[in-house]
Order: structure tokens, then C-alpha cells, then sequence
């Protein structure tokens, strides 16, 4: 019997492939801007990607003054486009908000920024966020007539106390 020890790191993006391109363009990003770092971002990629056979493609990419990468999410399905032009604007496309937040996360703890301004969209994620405000507005409707008529209720009640201790009273005189 032999015992095999591996020591070694899961990548953290593990599950997003490299690809030429994207056939379907996503519709969500968050744009921000980085400063231009290319060989940084060289070694973020290949610490947190798996590039397979392109590790080599990545640094003749990253000698343009603009990049693009192109990922597909493996699990769901999604495409991921990362663009970073010569001024450092970086743009992140991809529909799953969470995803694209670990993205950033990931990139800006590996460079070190401690604050950062950035514009993001994602149409899916203001849809949900709509539809539990219709939701909250239907239970705020709700509750106020619940809270109208258990009043009206408690109002009834009262009426009734003050009837039953007036006929006692007449009673007893």
C-alpha cells in the first residue's frame, strides 16, 4: 500500500475555463478603475484561474495596452468577460452578481486597494430587488388594514364592556 501526500491550493476560480471568445454577451458589469498593472494582473490570473495550455497566450496578451479574457463559468453555464484598457478602466461582465463581487473582491485584495469607486448593472439583480419591494409593499398594505380593523374590533369590545357594566349598574339600583 503506498501513501500519496499533495499539498497544494485550490484556485479560487476554479470553476470559470478560459476561452477565445464569448458567444453570448452578458448583460450584467461593474466597472472600476484599477490603474494599469499588467504584470499584477498577470500573476492574479494565475493564481486564481485555471489557464491550462494558455498560460503562455496570457503574457503575450497582457503586452497589448488593452486586455480582454474571456471565461465560461463551468457550473452555470455563463460567460465572464474581463476587459482592462490602457488607462486601467476595468470592465467585468457577467449576469451572476455574486460571482462578479468575488471577482473584484479577489482582484482588489490581491492589489492591495483599500478604496475604489464603481459603476455597476446587473438587470437580473434589480428584478429580484423589484419584485421584493412589490412583495414588501403588498404586506405593509396589508398590515396596515389588519392593524385598521383589529382597532375597529378592539373598539367593539370596549363598547361592549362599557354596555354590560351600565346594565349592571341599573341592575343593582
Amino acid at each position: 500500500m503506498h501513501v500519496f501526500e499533495v499539498n497544494g491550493e485550490i484556485l479560487r476560480f476554479a470553476t470559470l475555463l478560459m476561452v477565445d471568445k464569448l458567444y453570448t454577451e452578458p448583460e450584467g458589469y461593474v466597472k472600476f478603475n484599477l490603474g494599469y498593472r499588467p504584470d499584477n494582473i498577470i500573476k492574479w490570473l494565475l493564481y486564481n484561474f485555471y489557464l491550462g495550455e494558455k498560460e503562455q497566450e496570457i503574457e503575450s496578451l497582457c503586452e497589448n495596452p488593452s486586455m480582454e479574457f474571456c471565461f465560461i463559468c463551468v457550473s452555470k453555464k455563463q460567460g465572464l468577460r474581463l476587459s482592462i484598457d490602457e488607462g486601467g478602466n476595468c470592465e467585468i461582465k457577467h449576469d451572476d452578481i455574486e460571482i462578479c463581487g468575488n471577482v473584484v473582491q479577489s482582484l482588489i485584495q490581491f492589489l492591495k486597494i483599500e478604496e475604489l469607486s464603481s459603476q455597476a448593472y446587473f438587470p437580473q439583480s434589480a428584478e429580484a430587488v423589484d419584485n421584493v419591494i412589490a412583495t414588501m409593499d403588498e404586506k405593509y398594505n396589508l398590515n396596515e388594514k389588519l392593524q385598521a380593523d383589529w382597532a375597529d374590533r378592539m373598539n367593539i369590545a370596549r363598547e361592549c364592556v362599557i354596555i354590560a357594566e351600565d346594565l349592571l349598574n341599573i341592575r343593582n339600583t
